[in-house]
């Protein structure tokens, strides 16, 4: 939907590893199973964490900017390996996946006869880069709005970009000179 989603949006990109610990590996980990890590990046356009889920360590890095992503990411796996805060023999490749944060997607979220729910629809919480709650709510909205639905036309959904905006707020949608939404012929959301 939209002129090329994705390639005028901001995106996190980010890289992460989920593997299960040997037992030596767990003795050694000092990572604590009961609060999750965070450290913020220095220019504050990302952070690093360390989540541990009893014998499975989660890494991983994301940024506003995916410029020296990699770098960003060795440096903190080094410094956290280091400390001792994280096993020194990683196993596996760290994964990469992109999102989209809420204040910053320019996204349509109704079409004909389709909407876009979760990271699809850009709705990662844009302070945290969350993105699973506001996931199942917005499969949930998508859900009662199509249940009571016989027209399934993009006017007819437009119900669902007002649940969505009146549930996360609005979120500046870029206009042309006419009004019109960048991403469409015109908005399926309320622009303040």
């Amino acid at each position: 939907m939209g002129d090329g989603p994705g390639s005028h949006e901001v995106v996190v990109a980010a890289k992460e590893v989920e593997f299960e610990m040997t037992p030596q590996q767990a003795e050694v980990c000092e990572a604590r199973g009961d609060t999750p890590e965070l450290w913020f990046c220095r220019d504050l356009k990302g952070y690093a964490w360390v989540f541990r889920k009893g014998n499975f360590l989660n890494i991983g890095l994301g940024r506003e900017d995916n410029h020296k992503l990699t770098e960003h990411l060795n440096a903190f796996v080094e410094e956290m390996k280091s400390e001792g805060r994280i096993p020194a023999d990683l196993p596996g490749k760290f994964k990469g996946h992109a999102y989209l944060l809420y204040a910053h997607a320019e996204r349509q979220l109704a079409d004909d006869g389709l909407l876009l729910i979760g990271d699809s629809a850009g709705l990662a919480y844009t302070q945290s880069g969350e993105g699973i709650r506001p996931a199942i709510e917005s499969a949930l909205m998508a859900a009662d709005i199509i249940r009571d639905q016989e027209d399934y036309s993009a006017q007819a959904l437009q119900a669902y970009g007002e649940a969505i905006a009146s549930r996360f707020g609005n979120r500046a949608m870029p206009q042309d000179e006419a009004g019109k939404c960048r991403t469409g012929s015109k908005c399926h959301w309320p622009v303040p």
